[in-house]
Order: structure tokens, then C-alpha cells, then sequence
């Protein structure tokens, strides 16, 4: 019937936003376990209509937008966090400097080599710092 395929599709969305989350503690995070919840809420319910089993599944689906737009935004915001201590200061200044006169560059792809290219050009070098400057004066 439509219902239990609006049911299914949204047991379907409740394991993936779960999936998504994983163990994220942040606000993004709470408010997506929220919609998580919620959405549960009207599968456990024995007779929500197909309207309203079908509502919970765009409402979980924009949650789940959301929480990866809020964490891509993280994301960007932590380029250049060499250190890794969440804040972009002198400190990783010093420490990408460090990195590149000793040549220790992360593996390419991986999140380390991601946060040290601070210009995003696919390289590390003296360029990044030049940028890493800028970003830290608020130019």
C-alpha cells in the first residue's frame, strides 16, 4: 500500500540520518536527533496517515541538509587549524612553517594535508602560510 511504502521509506531515512550523525555532539547534531526522534515518533505511531508519516520524511530529510550544511561550514572554518586545538591563531602559523621547512606534508587527501592547504590549491607551501597570515589578520 502507499502507506507502508511512505513508512518504509521514511524507516529508510530514520537509519540513514542515524548513520549521518554517528556520534556528533554538537548543536547541528542535537537538533538532527531531534528530527530522528520525531520521525520515530510517527513510525511508532499505529495510526499516523500517509500525509503525516510523508511530512516527517522531508522534515528529517531537510534536517539531515542542514546538519551537513552546518558541518561543512565547521569544515571550512577549521582550515588552517594546524595544531588542531579548534582555533586558527599564530600558533598554527608556526606550526605549518614548522611542517613544511621539515617536510613532514600530510598524506595528500587526508584530512591533515586538507587543513594545512589553507589556499586550497592542492599544495602545501609557503603560499598556505601567506594565506594562513591573511585569514589570521582578518584580511
Amino acid at each position: 500500500t502507499e502507506k507502508a511504502a511512505a513508512e518504509q521509506a521514511l524507516k529508510d531515512e530514520i537509519a540513514a540520518a542515524t548513520t549521518l550523525l554517528g556520534e556528533d555532539a554538537t548543536e547541528a547534531g542535537n537538533t538532527l536527533k531531534e528530527a530522528i526522534a520525531a520521525a520515530q515518533a510517527v513510525v511508532d505511531k499505529e495510526d499516523a496517515t500517509t500525509e503525516e508519516v510523508n511530512a516527517a520524511t522531508e522534515t528529517l530529510k531537510q534536517a539531515e541538509e542542514a546538519f551537513k550544511e552546518a558541518k561543512e561550514q565547521e569544515e571550512q572554518e577549521l582550515v588552517g587549524d594546524i595544531n588542531g586545538d579548534g582555533t586558527v591563531n599564530v600558533s598554527d602559523y608556526t606550526a605549518l612553517i614548522q611542517m613544511i621547512q621539515n617536510n613532514q606534508i600530510p598524506e595528500a587527501g587526508s584530512d591533515a594535508y586538507k587543513t594545512a592547504d589553507v589556499n586550497n590549491d592542492g599544495n602545501i607551501s609557503m603560499a598556505d602560510v601567506t594565506t594562513l597570515i591573511a585569514n589570521i589578520l582578518g584580511n
